[in-house]
Order: structure tokens, then C-alpha cells, then sequence
């Protein structure tokens, strides 16, 4: 198996846990026994984040390693940047030749078409749907919203679905580009517009930094976000080497929406204390995170996929994808309960349920879907 990940640079810590958890799940799996008397073998590029060099790396993976698929492969800029070469490594215009790219963490619209990516299966949220979950939740309790997003897709496309459905009023709107160091003259504009809560969508770093940039100016926005990271990741950058506990202590009221079991809401939930005992046992992360865990449920998939491709007698490329295709349901106890990740030939949308989870003052509430 292959993965492209951002193992350097600003972007890079949750591709590291991401990669030191799929290592840690797949180590047990061989200890185990493997899949189909085989060991999987996880080899892993980094891409720094950069779409350019995450096609290279791609490529490297497929024509000198020649890997069976990719999984996890991270950045809807990244992976549609992929997606091409996914579909028709060889060139030829003749798509039945492939490489799957299981579960990617990519929640880009423009790939969740089974019918235009049929080698792709996202594994988040898309954008757009993520976005407007929380617009609708939002509007329930605010009508001043400034948004700050991230200059690509993930951005573009979340608040395209936020603005669709917040019915407030919008009094301030600032991007910034990926990989950018600072925010602080963009959270000083936002400041500005006296917004009663601040929308973000991007990468966990940023949302540190602009907890940070509204401290330094006695500010302290409620803040909400989407499902590509969670409140205790952000919580564990603002700490640093104090520990995630001083994160915390430096958190404004976090509301944000959630597929998955957090490591602090449910440090005592059986599935979660197992996540811990993989990461210490294996090798993995030193602690639990929205990318940790995220990256467990990816490894008992792609097991999942690789078991029925065995099943089914056909371990190719093809029958990889066609197992992937055939899961139906993906079970895991750390997706949160009344979360259903499901997963078709004509529909390669896994997740599309979303819970919200709200933090003030170090008490966390979460309101399940449908509840």
C-alpha cells in the first residue's frame, strides 16, 4: 500500500499521526497474522502539502513501487492534483486500469462522483456539506458570523455550504493562503466587524494561530469549525510542551461539527482506551487526536476491503476497489453512534451524518444526529 501525507513543513502534524497510526494499526495486523496470508507493507511519501509534489510522489509510489493501492492520501487540492493519474496511470484514456485510492482525507466535492472518480472513495465529509450542518446550527444561535477560511477548496467549498445555510448576517470575510505563517492582521479585521462568533475552515495550525492572534489583542471570539480537526487538537498546539491540560485552559468557547469519538469526551469509552493501547503498544503517536483516530478507522477499513478482496479471490487493483465497493456499512466503535458510513459502487460519499460538539469553559457537550 502507498500514502502521500505532509510529513514536513507547517501542514505536517496531522499527516504524522495520521502516518504513525496507520503503521501502528497495520504493525498489529501482521502480528496477527496479516491479511490473506499476506503482511502489508505501508510505504509512505511526503508531500509537504503541495499538490505539484504530491502527483510526483504519487507517481513514484505507483511506477517504482508499484503499490496494490493508495490509502489516506490527504488534501482535496492534493488529491484531485492525483486524481488524473489515479484514474489513468498509464495515459491511454482507458480508465479500467486504476490504482485505488481508499478512504482518502479529502473532502472535495469535485471527487466524490463515483462516476467521473470511480477509483477515488473519500473519507470525510464533504465541504460543502460539512459547512452547511454547521450554518444550520449556527443560525439557531447567532446572527453576526465572521468567517475566515483557507484559500482552497476546503475553504471555498465549506463556506459555499455555510452561506447557504446560515441565515445571519456575514460582517466579515478573510482568507488566507495554505502553508501561511501568520493570520494576525486578518483576525484584527475580523476583530473589527464585532462578530458574535468566528466561522473557520482549515487546518488546525491556523486555528491555533488565530486563537492566539485574537489573545494578543484582548480578544476572545467564540470560535467554530468543521470536522477536519477537532477542539483537542487545537487545544494540544496552543499547549505545547505544557501539555494539552494548558491547550485547554486557553480554548474561547469551540463549537464544531464530528464524525468520530473524541479522546476527551470519551477518554473512558472502550473503543477509545483501545485506540490508546494501539498507539502505546505499536509504535503510534504519544497521544490520541481527531488524525490518530481518524487514521484507525481508515487501517479497519482498508483491513475490511483487503479481507473481502481475499474472500472474493481477486486481489488485484480491480478487486480491490470492487471489495471496497461491496462494504456496504463501515463498522468501527470510534465512529459516534447514529454516524452510518456507508460506501457503494454509484455512491462513494462515506460520510455524510455529522454530530456537534461544544466546548466552553472545559465543559463539552455533544448532540448526536438525529437527536
Amino acid at each position: 500500500m502507498g500514502a502521500t501525507l505532509p510529513l514536513s513543513g507547517p501542514s505536517s502534524p496531522p499527516g504524522l499521526a495520521i502516518a504513525q497510526t496507520l503503521q501502528a494499526y497495520f504493525a498489529k495486523v501482521n502480528q496477527e497474522g496479516g491479511v490473506c496470508q499476506r503482511r502489508i507493507t505501508l510505504l509512505i511519501e511526503d508531500d509537504q502539502y503541495s499538490p505539484p509534489l504530491a502527483l510526483e510522489k504519487a507517481r513514484k509510489l505507483v511506477e517504482q513501487d508499484d503499490i496494490l493501492a493508495f490509502v489516506a492520501n490527504l488534501g482535496g487540492s492534493n488529491v484531485f492534483t492525483q486524481s488524473s493519474f489515479i484514474q489513468d496511470p498509464n495515459g491511454d484514456g482507458n480508465m479500467s486500469d486504476g490504482v485505488p485510492l481508499l478512504f482518502s482525507g479529502s473532502g472535495s466535492p469535485a471527487i466524490t462522483d463515483a462516476t467521473r472518480f470511480p477509483w477515488i472513495i473519500p473519507f470525510l465529509p464533504d465541504y460543502a456539506t460539512d459547512g452547511r450542518v454547521l450554518g444550520r446550527h449556527l443560525t439557531s444561535m447567532f446572527q453576526r458570523a465572521a468567517l475566515l477560511y483557507q484559500a482552497d477548496e476546503l475553504g471555498r467549498e465549506a463556506m459555499r455550504g455555510f452561506k447557504e445555510a446560515f441565515q445571519g448576517e456575514i460582517v466579515a470575510e478573510q482568507t488566507y493562503q495554505p502553508g501561511a505563517p501568520e493570520v494576525s492582521s486578518q483576525v484584527a479585521a475580523l476583530k473589527a466587524s464585532q462578530p458574535q462568533v468566528v466561522v473557520f475552515f482549515g487546518v488546525p495550525a491556523v486555528a491555533a494561530q488565530l486563537v492566539r492572534s485574537a489573545q494578543a489583542l484582548g480578544w476572545q471570539p467564540i470560535l467554530a469549525s468543521g470536522s477536519v480537526f477537532s477542539p483537542a487538537q487545537v487545544a494540544a498546539i496552543l499547549g505545547g510542551r505544557e501539555g494539552p491540560e494548558a491547550g485547554f485552559r486557553a480554548l474561547p468557547p469551540f463549537i464544531s461539527t464530528a464524525f468520530l469519538k473524541d479522546p476527551r469526551l470519551d477518554a473512558q469509552d472502550e473503543a477509545l482506551m483501545e485506540h490508546v493501547r494501539l498507539l502505546e503498544e505499536y509504535g503510534g503517536p504519544p497521544m490520541p487526536q481527531f488524525p490518530t483516530i481518524w487514521g484507525q478507522v481508515v487501517g479497519e477499513a482498508t483491513v475490511a476491503v483487503l479481507k473481502e478482496a481475499c474472500r472474493r479471490g481477486d486481489m488485484t487493483r480491480a478487486g480491490v476497489l470492487k471489495a471496497a465497493e461491496s462494504l456496504g456499512r463501515v463498522e468501527s466503535g470510534l465512529i459516534l453512534p447514529g454516524v452510518e458510513v456507508t460506501i457503494g459502487p454509484y455512491d462513494h460519499k462515506a460520510i455524510e451524518q455529522l454530530a456537534i460538539i461544544s466546548v466552553k469553559e472545559g465543559r463539552w457537550e455533544r448532540q448526536l444526529p438525529g437527536r
